[in-house]
């Protein structure tokens, strides 16, 4: 995790535990391999990322910003592969669904 400039936001590790993404405050998304201990793709100019999760079969990835966008991507090439407007509120959590390929976001509610 060297290669980030800035603080790491996020970090999210792959179901088999061999690759993961990392996003930092420098705006690159870094994808790893565990077992080479090497940088794998360069996604710069991307969002500041908080949140990451993979897809259950680790071949996309989600990941959420304070923008209020969940941007997808291929988790092979690294390329963004779409883009959804997800609320009027920042998002802090995400949990995908292994089983039906769905996601659920929510927000940071503070009480008084």
């Amino acid at each position: 995790m060297k290669e980030h400039r800035m603080a790491v936001t996020a970090v999210r590790i792959t179901q088999n535990d061999l690759e993961c993404v990392s996003s930092g405050s420098d705006g690159q998304m870094l994808t790893w391999s565990l077992t080479r201990h090497i940088r794998l793709k360069q996604m710069v100019k991307t969002t500041n990322f908080q949140i990451i999760d993979y897809q259950p079969d680790d071949q996309q990835f989600v990941a959420c910003s304070l923008d209020r966008f969940a941007k997808y991507f291929n988790a092979f090439k690294g390329k963004q592969l779409r883009e959804v407007e997800l609320s009027d509120e920042e998002l802090c959590y995400i949990a995908v669904d292994s089983t039906e390929m769905k996601l659920a976001l929510a927000q940071n509610i503070s009480y008084i």
